[in-house]
């Protein structure tokens, strides 16, 4: 049988339609089967207790109708939808013949398997193991099974990522920062952000940063993460504290004013352009301040230190206070525009020497070195940003006081 589509839903806090669809196990493995192979940053599969996902495997042979999977067009394919769901949301409902245009778009993206899974992973990873382990007989059976499918077209990265969250709410749900890492690989590739002068690389790739703009895509992730939940400290720590400030992001969320990615990205890395600019050729030159280091630098230059994950993480913890929560500064655009006024100030005659000797004092004190440094520069560019500030756009100042802050609240 043909794939069939059977309702047009309008989700009016995502700025996406739900499009319900029917089909076979055999229609869905066609296209599936790429999707998991395809996507390296997939989340690996869950063991349960009680064998339950076998349990289930043997329930589709027997003909069970498991929940519906919800899936979403990717980036990929979405220029198409866009005029279409514009006018869609505009007036509440599809027509007749929009729901053609979008039944025509979405066979073509299946065609093209340009779909992201949303929730039912681990339902996938059951049909996977049952064609690997079944004869013709019962695979036969079990492609003949319909199911039924949830196809979301029109949604924005943030929109796909909000539905994420809300749907993994299983037992073992992937992380925020997982998600993120996921629904923004591909931006590896994308020319736009190339053309800022970016470039993000995996783990995988093996690929050492030597340029300003080069960044790693899971420390870029970490920033995100921080910018969306307001927390310095690393992702990993999936401490009850760390879930409920992911809440955060979902009751904040509102798709036409979601911050993306690569908006991020991109004022981050016009800022540490700048201090390169404020900064030309700097090396760490510990004769400079006439004392002793008492470990390994934090950097020794400007490309090391901006790809420096606790430097991201302090820029993104930050912004969330300034842009998300009080609206200080707007929006990311806002902060960009403001970069080019940042400057050096007086206070300290060699700035980026003494934040590496400051930061070492941060580490010799510490107990979970990374997140220290992760909030001392949450406090410093907190400081350099606000307009509260005596030290608005002051980088020495700034410094200073952000040492002064940290040491008040973690002990000098």
């Amino acid at each position: 049988m043909a794939i069939e589509f059977n309702s047009w839903l309008v989700d009016r806090k995502i700025k996406g339609i739900n499009v319900g669809v029917t089909m076979t196990i055999a229609e869905y493995w066609n296209f599936a089967e790429d999707i998991i192979a395809k996507n390296d940053l997939q989340r690996r599969r869950v063991k349960v207790s009680g064998k339950t996902y076998q349990l289930l495997g043997r329930d589709l042979i027997d003909g069970c109708v498991m929940p519906p999977i919800i899936l979403a067009v990717s980036e990929d394919s979405q220029v198409g939808f866009n005029s279409i769901i514009s006018s869609i949301l505009d007036s509440g409902s599809a027509s007749e013949d929009q729901k053609k245009k979008l039944e025509s778009l979405i066979r073509e993206a299946i065609e093209r398997k340009h779909l992201i899974i949303l929730d039912g992973l681990q339902r996938t990873f059951t049909i996977q193991d049952l064609v690997s382990d079944s004869d013709q007989k019962t695979l036969a059976k079990l492609f003949s099974s319909q199911i039924r499918a949830e196809i979301y077209v029109g949604l924005s990265r943030t929109g796909i990522l909000y539905r994420m969250i809300t749907l993994n709410t299983g037992q073992n749900p992937m992380s925020l920062r997982h998600q993120i890492e996921m629904l923004y690989q591909d931006y590896l590739d994308n020319d736009i952000l190339l053309q800022k002068g970016v470039a993000l690389f995996k783990e995988a790739d093996d690929q050492r940063i030597s340029n300003l703009g080069e960044y790693k895509l899971s420390d870029v992730s970490d920033m995100y993460y921080s910018f969306s939940t307001g927390t310095h400290n690393s992702y990993s720590k999936q401490t009850i504290s760390t879930i409920l400030k992911e809440s955060e992001f979902l009751e904040g969320f509102q798709p036409e004013s979601a911050e993306d990615l690569s908006d991020l990205i991109v004022t981050y890395d016009k800022l540490i352009r700048k201090f390169d600019h404020l900064f030309p050729n700097w090396n760490f030159d510990p004769e400079s301040m006439q004392r002793n280091l008492g470990g390994t630098p934090f950097a020794r230059d400007m490309i090391v230190f901006g790809s420096k994950v606790q430097v991201m993480a302090g820029f993104g913890a930050a912004l969330h206070r300034l842009v998300k929560r009080s609206e200080k500064l707007g929006d990311l655009a806002s902060v960009r525009g403001i970069v080019e006024q940042v400057y050096i100030g007086e206070e300290l005659d060699h700035p980026m020497d003494w934040l590496i000797f400051c930061l070492d004092e941060v580490r010799a004190k510490s107990k979970k070195v990374g997140d220290s440094q992760r909030a001392y520069f949450n406090y410093f560019f907190r400081l350099l940003f606000n307009d509260d500030e005596e030290c608005f756009l002051n980088i020495s100042d700034s410094m200073i006081k952000a040492k002064e802050a940290y040491d008040n609240v973690y002990g000098s």
